[in-house]
Order: C-alpha cells, then sequence, then structure tokens
C-alpha cells in the first residue's frame, strides 16, 4: 500500500465492464449496490481463495470461482504465489449517520463512493478494498507485514485529512481503523487462523480503535481477554440497570462568595458483587460503545428524581439545582423535551440541571437549538460541560440557549501552577459574564485554587476540597436541613 494523489486511476470496480446475464446473481451477492466495490462475501470468499492459491496454485483455484468473481479478483489471486504475508483493516468511518441524518441519504450514497474511491487510489493492483458494513470499509492486503501495518494505516489516515466534496458540500471525515495480519498464508488455516478469524481479529481491534486518542489499533492476543471481560463487563451492566443494583451518588455544590449549598451533581456508580467497584470510567464509556447508554441514562434520571421526592416528603429541602449528565444518544432521541417532562414532572423544573458536552450540542446546530430552547422555555437549566475541552466557540456560544458553562478541572487543577491555564480560566469566566452565563468550577481540590476563583469571580465550585461524592443519606445527613 503505497501513498498515492487522489486523482490517480484507480483498479478496477465490479462497474467497470458490462454485466452479462449470466453474471447477474454473482454481482448480486458479491458487489455492494451503492458503491459497486466488493461486498463482504467477496472479501472472505477472497480470503479463503488467497489460501487456496497458496496451497495449490491460482490456475486450480480460478477455476473454481465464478466468471465475474473471477474477473474482480484476479490480480489478488495471484498475488498469493509471491506474498506470503496478509492483512486486513476495517476502516469505520467516523459519525457517517451524521451525514445521512443531516443531508439525506443521496449525499450520504454519493459520500460513500467517494470515500470508496479515494481508498482504492491507494492501493496497489493485487490489493482489494471492500464495503463491509454500513460505514465500513475493509481492505485486504497481501503481501503486507506486520511491520509494515503502521505505515499502512497512516496512508488510510491521510485519505480522510481532506475534505470529501460531495454536491458541492466539503464534509471533512475521520476514521477509525482496526487491523489484524496473518503471519503465514502456510498457517492461515490453522487454529485462528482461517478468514472469519481475521474479520474477527480486526473487528476487535476496531472496537479497541474507538477507546483511544490515535483511533488505530493492531490487534493482538491480549484484546481477546480485554474483549471477553468487556462482554462479561455489559451483561453484569445490564443486570445492575433492570435490577437496580447501580446508586446514585451525589457531590455537593457551593456558592463561592457565601459558602451556601447551591446544587449537587448526581453521579452513577456500581458496585459488582463478583467485580468489587467498577470505575464510571470504564462502565459508562462501555454503555455508549455497546447502546446501553439510553437505558443507563433513564436509570440514572428516574433514581435521581425519586430521590428528590423522598428528601422532600422527609420534610428536607431541595438540595438548590440537581445536575444530571445527559448523552449524545439521550439528547438525540425523538421528542428528546417530552422525555425529559415525562420523567421529572414530579418535580419543579428549575431544580433540575441538565449537563451536555459542547461535542454533543455542535453535532446539529439547528436542532440543538431548537431543543434547548424549549427546555429553557419549559424552566429547566442547561450547563455546558467540561467547557473549553471540545469546540467551544464564541459564535456559538452566544446563540445557545445555555445558563452555566462548567470549566473543566483538568484547567481548574492547573491553573495555580501554569499561567496559560490561569488565563484560560480567567478568559472563560470573564466571557461568560459578558453573555450572563453562570460558571461552576469544576474539581477543586485546594485552597489556593478556591482563593484564585473568588478572586477571579467564579460562582460555584464543585470538588474534593469542600465535598467528596457521597450516597443520598450521607448527602442529607452533611448537607440537608429542615
Amino acid at each position: 500500500m503505497t501513498k498515492k494523489a487522489h486523482n490517480e486511476v484507480i483498479p478496477t470496480t465490479f462497474a467497470s465492464t458490462a454485466v452479462k446475464p449470466e453474471e447477474y446473481l454473482w454481482r448480486l451477492a458479491y458487489a455492494d449496490p451503492i458503491t459497486d466495490l466488493p461486498n463482504r462475501a467477496a472479501l472472505v470468499e477472497t480470503l479463503d481463495a488467497l489460501y487456496g492459491c497458496h496451497r495449490d496454485g491460482f490456475d486450480a483455484v480460478a477455476l473454481e470461482l465464478p466468471p465475474y468473481f473471477r474477473f474482480a479478483s484476479t490480480d489478488v489471486l495471484q498475488s498469493s504465489a509471491s506474498h506470503d504475508h496478509i492483512s486486513l483493516l476495517l476502516v469505520n468511518v467516523r459519525r457517517f449517520k451524521e451525514v445521512n441524518d443531516t443531508y439525506g441519504l443521496e449525499v450520504g450514497d454519493a459520500l460513500l463512493r467517494e470515500i470508496g474511491k479515494r481508498l482504492q487510489a491507494q492501493l496497489e493492483p493485487y490489493e482489494l478494498v471492500a464495503r463491509s458494513a454500513n460505514d465500513e470499509y475493509a481492505i485486504l492486503l497481501p503481501g503486507t507485514s506486520g511491520a509494515a501495518l503502521p505505515l499502512a494505516i497512516e496512508h488510510v489516515k491521510m485519505v480522510f485529512l481532506e475534505p470529501f466534496v460531495v454536491h458541492d458540500m466539503n464534509l471533512s471525515l475521520e476514521a477509525h481503523i482496526g487491523a489484524a495480519h496473518a503471519y503465514s498464508l502456510d498457517s492461515f488455516d490453522g487454529e485462528g487462523g482461517k478468514a472469519v478469524n481475521l474479520f474477527q481479529q480486526a473487528s476487535i481491534a476496531l472496537d479497541f480503535a474507538r477507546q483511544v486518542e490515535t483511533h488505530s489499533r493492531i490487534y493482538d492476543q491480549s484484546m481477546g481477554k480485554q474483549l471477553r471481560h468487556r462482554q462479561n463487563l455489559l451483561d453484569r451492566l445490564k443486570l445492575a440497570i433492570q435490577n437496580d443494583e447501580l446508586e446514585l451518588y451525589y457531590q455537593p455544590q457551593f456558592d463561592l462568595q457565601s459558602g451556601k449549598l447551591v446544587g449537587a451533581e448526581a453521579l452513577c456508580r456500581w458496585h459488582d458483587s463478583e467485580l468489587g467497584q467498577i470505575s464510571p470510567l470504564e462502565f459508562i464509556p462501555l454503555a455508549e460503545e455497546r447502546g446501553l447508554i439510553r437505558a443507563l441514562g433513564d436509570w440514572v434520571i428516574q433514581t435521581a428524581v425519586a430521590q428528590l421526592q423522598k428528601w422532600n416528603k422527609q420534610g428536607l429541602p431541595y438540595p438548590g439545582l440537581l445536575s444530571i449528565n445527559t448523552s449524545a444518544h439521550q439528547f438525540d432521541t425523538p421528542y428528546m423535551v417530552n422525555y425529559f417532562l415525562e420523567r421529572t414532572h414530579a418535580i419543579p423544573a428549575e431544580h433540575i440541571g441538565i449537563e451536555l458536552t459542547e461535542s454533543v450540542m455542535v453535532r446539529n446546530l439547528d436542532r440543538s437549538m431548537k431543543l434547548l430552547k424549549r427546555l429553557r422555555e419549559h424552566g429547566y437549566h442547561v450547563a455546558i460541560d467540561d467547557f473549553g475541552t471540545g469546540f467551544s466557540s464564541l459564535s456559538y456560544l452566544s446563540q445557545f440557549p445555555v445558563s452555566t458553562l462548567k470549566i473543566d478541572q483538568s484547567f481548574v487543577q492547573r491553573m495555580e501552577k501554569e499561567q496559560s491555564y490561569f488565563a484560560l480560566v480567567q478568559t472563560i469566566i470573564a466571557m461568560a459574564k459578558a453573555l450572563g452565563l453562570k460558571t461552576v468550577a469544576e474539581g477543586v481540590e485546594n485552597e489556593e485554587q478556591y482563593n484564585l476563583l473568588v478572586e477571579l469571580g467564579c460562582d460555584t465550585m464543585q470538588g474534593f476540597l469542600r465535598g467528596k461524592p457521597v450516597s443520598a443519606d450521607e448527602f442529607a445527613k452533611r448537607w440537608l436541613k429542615k
């Protein structure tokens, strides 16, 4: 696989010659109808045929393949005589669904074709790209050793550096890439080496690629063990949600001038009977990846509201504003406003805060603006969580109907030692004041940070200096008075 210009001649696709009547069924079986690239079935058969060619010779295997399939795979199969190594890349297009939702299927289909063309332009004649799933491409690289995989991955990443021009629009995309390598075609049909297993290994690596900043991973054996652990964790998390075995902890928020309690943030905690205490840094991203975050978020909202009702019945006051983190999946829920109204109707809306990250809000600006406006009209407070770590922009911040900016703890915890972070916090607070927004500093851990925030005019603090997250009973005991 070598770096090539995007306008170079690309290898042949299924559309390159007229389809004869007798080849029609093979086209349905082996060609992707949108991109005209080989599909997953074609790639799996090519992998199996590669092994056969390496063992028995090209001529023997080629005679057994249907004419249409053989036409598409000749260069790839003949390469097996001179290439022993074989590698597979799975390329997942990040947030492709958003393109379909925002611009429509016609634009989405055109984009898929453009991505396919660019990927093809990077390949040698004996390499093959296929569309293996809705937003996923597979690249077969005969002759690419494990040592050469990092360079091959970088070439794929370069495909996504420049925007794709579709229907006169520039669409910028990124990709997750998972890679796997079979060390020898001689052992390719052995234990753990069949075509399906190579796909599985690349797919596992792709799962891990979604968790790292580089957006790419190469399969190694430890991943299988980690994946089994993650699957076990996911299964147990499903049961924990169903059986109400999770717990909400509450971290207090204090006015920086008066020191009075003004709110709390609801934080999910999980102690498993077999695995012990599971960090939210582990189970929440897992829930997001595997489609369980909506169920988890629903449990959090219902539990938080039930707790507020319980305190109220006990004659205790509301803790001011109770903030609840909202995921992208919840925010994307149809009728999202009604979703919150139904689940929080028993509590006055002014006591409910909804926290969203910047990245969630800017995914679809028009829709976000409408939803946030309606939430505010119903009396909910809306905060931008971890402000400064995402897509901070005055152009949208001045328009979004939010009430609060939460300053990310990574800024707060370094502000007393590093002038650049002090300047960032100072700027965020000044900007918020100019826009009429409240500020909450997260992660305040010492008096120096506290004093600097007071000096800068920050409104609210949250952090271990004044209060760690605690259980509902402990929170009421410490900070709620009749």
